[in-house]
């Protein structure tokens, strides 16, 4: 995890008194994937804002950079890919 990132879940209290370490392995992902969602919003709020392209990627890039976030597949897709196995368990329950 991304020290920045991992910064912002100390602040949110998520890390505070085990409060992090009592959550699954999906739940953690999905609130890290949650923050790097709002990064990527974060970053993309500067498309065509600027006319000299090059600014524009570079604000885009040093955002990303900051918070150690590139595009990646949908948290659904994602996390279903990781998971599908135990999912496909219980939904046979």
């Amino acid at each position: 995890m991304n020290e920045q990132i991992e910064h912002c879940l100390y602040e949110s209290g998520l890390t505070a008194d085990g409060c992090w370490d009592e959550l699954d392995d999906y739940a953690k992902e999905a609130i890290e994937r949650f923050a790097e969602l709002i990064v990527l919003e974060c970053a993309d709020m500067f498309e065509g804002v600027y006319t000299d392209q090059v600014i524009q990627e570079r604000i885009d890039k040093r955002i990303k950079q900051h918070f150690g976030v590139e595009r990646q597949k949908s948290v659904g897709k994602r996390l279903m890919d990781k998971y599908s196995g135990a999912l496909s368990g219980l939904a046979k329950r």
